[in-house]
């Protein structure tokens, strides 16, 4: 069963960490190209919130799942 949990962390973390690198690389476009930065601040800004989202949505699923295992193993 901690297996499913750990690699449930692990998955969440590894996306929190993702989007830290696309905040940092929207951060580091600077104003060269104004236009091009903008569309690409966009675009990270919107997939950041995305995974955003899908990392506390596994995390979310894995405390759910870990509920639902551990009261299975009480019943057997």
């Amino acid at each position: 069963m901690d297996i499913i949990i750990d690699t449930a962390n692990d998955a969440w973390k590894t996306m929190y960490n993702t989007t830290g690198v696309l905040k940092d690389m929207k951060e580091n476009l600077g104003v060269s190209k104004q236009r091009a930065a903008a569309q690409a601040s966009t675009l990270l800004t919107t997939t950041s919130a995305k995974l955003d989202a899908e990392a506390a949505d596994i995390q979310r699923r894995a405390r759910k799942n870990r509920h639902l295992i551990d009261k299975g193993l009480k019943i057997v």
